[in-house]
């Protein structure tokens, strides 16, 4: 409910950042970077089995994690400019869904495997935000006016 509840903030608050700035690609590296830090955090810090702290790293994960589905929606539709937005939030929504997919049945596979024979696995599947951060970044040809 705390994550939840956060990345309705989080969404509201992204989309005024966004309409104020229109700077959707430092919006989606800010957001990408806090969730990779507090997703970093949250895995470092759940060993210390403190409930307030780890209620206090959920709601800012899901101020940040859910917070980012609004800019990239709105990301999508900027660089797919002269395709209708509704062909663009059609696909968001098939990749997310395809991925999805595949990200979860890949850590169901590690969470039944031992942990000990697949540990680079289970640390890879949980911590993907680098990848992604990465990917977007370094392979997304930007314009200049976005």
């Amino acid at each position: 409910m705390v994550f939840v509840v956060a990345g309705l903030v989080g969404s509201v608050l992204g989309g005024i950042i966004l309409d104020k700035t229109k700077k959707f690609k430092t919006v989606t590296i800010a957001t990408y970077v806090f969730t990779l830090a507090f997703m970093a955090g949250f895995t470092g810090l759940l060993s210390q089995a403190s409930i307030p702290l780890d209620f206090s790293l959920i709601a800012i994960l899901g101020f940040f994690m859910t917070g980012y589905l609004p800019i990239g929606f709105e990301f999508g539709a900027e660089i797919t400019y002269p395709q209708s937005e509704a062909t663009s939030s059609a696909l968001l929504n098939f990749s997310v869904a395809t991925f999805g997919l595949i990200l979860t049945s890949g850590s169901q596979e590690c969470d039944e495997k031992s942990v000990r024979k697949y540990k680079f696995w289970s640390i890879f599947w949980s911590n993907f935000d680098p990848i992604q951060i990465y990917i977007l970044v370094k392979n997304v040809n930007f314009s200049p006016e976005i």
